[in-house]
């Protein structure tokens, strides 16, 4: 009975021993191992689901799309504000149609911008009549673009692409589209040869030559005298006055029936004003009235702001036996002036023993080159006063006076002794 329950025994054991190894064999050929830990599922799952993400963009894809969209956007400026940079009158510098420069037949052209609206004027006469355009921004090439809308003339019901950009002053605007007017986009500002580009470049009639002349004031009053001509004196009704900034937007100022006694405007700020006189007779007929892009018959620059002025290092060589010389340095400086390009500050140079004067003159009407060379007088007191006086072109002036400088640049004389030598006095009893 023993030995019966020991075999029953080894046999239990041993079907326990062999029963993972027959169920190992037995499984089909791909089958998970389902022994295998959770722990080590989980691992392989979220590993496939990583295989299975795309991978993530290399630095080199991100370098051949730049995608400074967001900053781009944020620094975009307003509609309202776009409009307001492009409104006014444009003068047309310059013309480049498919490599070709074209100057005849855009020279001295005018675009006119009001609101969203545009025309294109030469002289007196309108070119192109007032036509609608919107704005929008080319986001591949980061490009401005004007899209025009023709309601008129041979391409009455196309639009024209035109991409557009300021200079840094904004004053200097370039517009570049296809030639004859097509709908296909520029993608950059060029009109070479082969390109069918047309490259226009305008400047702000505010800051142009085409203002000249100009008259230049330093009072804030402008005194205009208006005259009536082929009129007799007893037709005369009326006269107006328009006053405009750029050119672009007119307005009627004043009206007077006191005959030709002068209008007195008086300017809000400094700047340019342009002024345009209307007359009317008893008949109620108008002379012309000036129309956005007109010229004006005469435009006047204020300026109250006063030249700067100032010493710089004086310095005075010796001055004994011969007379010296004071080389005097400075500098001088006015506002730009809008119109005048040229315009610059005279200076005058004096001299005086006391701050007060009186003065004499050493230089009138000197170029501002920062320094003059001054040979002393004979007679030129020990210390001097220098003044500098400088008038701009509208006739401001600034005056500055210098530190007391000396002219005897010499060491004082010093006295000494020459010789000592022994002196035998007469003996009074001889």
């Amino acid at each position: 009975m023993r030995v019966i329950v020991a075999v029953t025994a080894l046999a239990l054991l041993a079907v326990a021993l062999w029963t993972p190894f027959l169920a190992l064999a037995d499984k089909p050929q791909g089958q998970k191992d389902s022994t295998k830990p959770e722990a080590e599922k989980s691992e392989g799952g979220k590993d496939a689901t990583k295989a299975a993400e795309p991978p993530p963009a290399s630095c080199c894809d991100s370098d051949k799309k730049p995608q400074p969209v967001k900053a781009e956007k944020d620094s975009e400026p307003s509609a309202d504000a776009e409009l307001a940079r492009l409104g006014g009158v444009w003068v047309v510098t310059s013309c480049t149609e498919d490599g070709k420069e074209s100057q005849e037949k855009w020279n001295e052209r005018r675009l006119v911008v009001l609101g969203n609206r545009l025309t294109w004027k030469q002289g007196d006469e309108v070119v192109q009549g007032e036509e609608q355009f919107s704005l929008s921004n080319n986001n591949k090439n980061h490009h401005r673009c004007l899209q025009l809308h023709h309601t008129h003339g041979v391409h009455k019901g196309k639009s024209e692409h035109c991409i557009y950009h300021f200079n840094k002053d904004r004053d200097v605007l370039s517009i570049c589209s296809a030639v004859g007017g097509e709908d296909d986009r520029p993608a950059d500002f060029s009109a070479k040869k082969g390109s069918k580009n047309r490259l226009l470049v305008m400047q702000k009639l505010e800051r142009s030559k085409k203002l000249e002349p100009v008259t230049l004031l330093s009072a804030r009053h402008v005194r205009i005298q208006q005259v009536a001509r082929q009129m007799s004196a007893g037709d005369l009704d009326a006269f107006e006055l328009w006053v405009t900034r750029d050119g672009a937007e007119w307005k009627k100022c004043m009206e007077s029936t006191c005959g030709n006694v002068p209008f007195i405007y008086e300017a809000p700020e400094e700047g340019v004003y342009g002024f345009w006189v209307v007359a009317r007779d008893k008949y109620c007929s108008f002379s012309k009235r000036p129309q956005p892009g007109d010229l004006a018959q005469q435009w006047v620059e204020v300026d109250m702001t006063d030249p700067k002025v100032a010493f710089g290092e004086i310095k005075v060589t010796k001055s004994r036996p011969q007379n010296g010389t004071a080389i005097v340095r400075w500098t001088a400086s006015d506002k730009d002036v809008i119109c005048h390009l040229g315009t610059h500050v005279t200076l005058s140079l004096d001299y005086s023993s006391g701050p007060a004067g009186p003065w004499t003159p050493i230089a009138k009407d000197l170029k501002n080159t920062g320094n003059y060379e001054w040979k002393l007088p004979s007679g030129c007191p020990c210390r001097v006063y220098f003044r500098l006086r400088g008038h701009d072109s509208a006739g401001n002036c600034a005056t500055t006076i210098s530190q007391v400088v000396p002219t005897n640049v010499q060491p004082p004389p010093v006295g000494d002794v020459l010789k000592i030598e022994g002196l035998k006095l007469r003996n009074c009893d001889d």
